[in-house]
């Protein structure tokens, strides 16, 4: 929620107006932080429902902690029909935040000193030469894929 509330307050002019969470085959579910509507443990064919809005129009908060929404004992059906595994659902990875992410300075950021300056430099020739390289074999292998093309045009014409 801390990511989702800094980007919302990264816009000028921007709110939460509605936050849902909806998921099957949890049993024993209850909502975190009050919501405005919630349906808990509805029976399925295989399996539970819960479901736990927020809306701030209708009174509620809607959470900003990094609590979880909605807790609950997953069901024998999640493994079983929804593919689970244990290890990605449980131990779940945190994800990237992108306002966390320190950008690589640029070079007129660097001090500069004799030893950057130089291996700067002949990393930018190494690239420059690399990419030359490169487009002149792309056109070497264009050109012998036209004169392929013409050398097969000609048989098929004499033939």
């Amino acid at each position: 929620m801390t990511y989702l509330t800094q980007i919302v307050d990264s816009f000028e002019d921007a709110s939460i107006t509605e936050l849902q969470v909806e998921f099957t085959s949890i049993n024993n579910a209850h909502c975190n932080a009050e919501p405005w509507l919630a349906h808990l443990d509805a029976p399925l064919p295989v399996g539970h429902w819960s479901y736990c809005q927020w809306r701030p129009d209708k009174g509620d908060t809607v959470p900003t902690t990094d609590e979880p929404l909605l807790e609950g004992d997953v069901e024998q059906a999640f493994f079983d029909f929804e593919r689970g595994t244990v290890g990605p659902f449980i131990d779940l990875p945190a994800p990237i935040n992108p306002f966390t992410i320190t950008p690589t300075p640029s070079q007129a950021e660097e001090p500069a000193s004799g030893a950057t300056t130089e291996a700067a430099a002949s990393e930018s020739s190494s690239a420059s030469s690399r990419g030359l390289v490169i487009a002149v074999g792309v056109g070497a292998a264009l050109l012998l894929l036209a004169a392929a093309a013409g050398i097969t045009w000609a048989r098929r014409r004499t033939s």
